[in-house]
């Protein structure tokens, strides 16, 4: 973080995204998203392993600002990796960050 406005005005704040589920009585609630469990190869690695993904948005807004993807495998085992989008192209629509499963670890702003 290097802009003072932005900090202060918490326009960079992470938080899980969250979703539409059911409720106990049946009817519609937002909940926050629980994380995906998959076996993809990310990027600048060579092969497919286990990884735990969980997909964040700004605060109060709908728009998936990136994820963190937790390693399962071999000498990665217990790190992460964050992979963050540009402001310019968040996703307004939700159900994207289910689909984000091919992600560079920061994406240029042009």
């Amino acid at each position: 973080m290097t802009d003072a406005e932005a900090f202060y005005n918490r326009e960079d704040l992470w938080t899980v995204a969250t979703e539409v589920g059911m409720a106990e009585g049946g009817g519609q609630t937002t909940q926050a998203m629980q994380p995906n469990f998959v076996l993809m190869k990310l990027p600048d690695e060579t092969g497919e392993e286990f990884v735990e993904i969980l997909p964040f948005t700004p605060a109060n807004r709908n728009n998936l600002i990136g994820w963190i993807a937790g390693r399962s495998d071999g000498a990665q085992y217990g790190t992460s990796v964050v992979y963050n989008f540009p402001k310019r192209s968040w996703s307004t629509d939700r159900c994207k960050s289910r689909r984000a499963s091919t992600r560079t670890r920061s994406f240029p702003d042009n």
